[in-house]
């Protein structure tokens, strides 16, 4: 399955991505955690693929300043990819409808980053 880091953009090295809504991180820091396909690693190569299909499908604005890979992007049980409760998790705090999700072992890694820092 190929996901797409911007709707114009599919990347065939990511399994999928989760962006903040724009809506920045308390540490005004916009983050991009990717889910990458089997067998790939989160390089300097990939990053700057990544960067490159960001900024050519939408704008330098939307080039995040952080890109972080991760094993699990969190979706609802009815399919959509949780944006909101991950920004809060990374900032501390804990999300109310826990029940909504597919998969609540989805947070663990970003409630990890909050306590690590990011």
């Amino acid at each position: 399955m190929q996901s797409t880091i911007h709707p114009l953009n599919p990347h065939p090295r990511l399994a999928s991505s989760r962006f903040p809504t724009f809506t920045p991180l308390p540490s005004n820091l916009e983050v991009l955690f990717v889910k990458l396909a089997e067998g790939t690693t989160l390089d300097a190569d990939l990053e700057a693929e990544i960067r490159t299909a960001i900024r050519t499908g939408a704008s330098d604005a939307h080039v995040p300043a952080l890109i972080k890979q991760v094993a699990k992007i969190p979706y609802t049980r009815s399919g959509k990819k949780v944006e909101l409760a991950v920004r809060d998790l990374v900032a501390g705090t804990e999300p109310k409808n826990m029940g909504a999700l597919a998969d609540p072992t989805a947070f663990d890694e970003y409630r990890q980053m909050a306590v690590d820092g990011l």
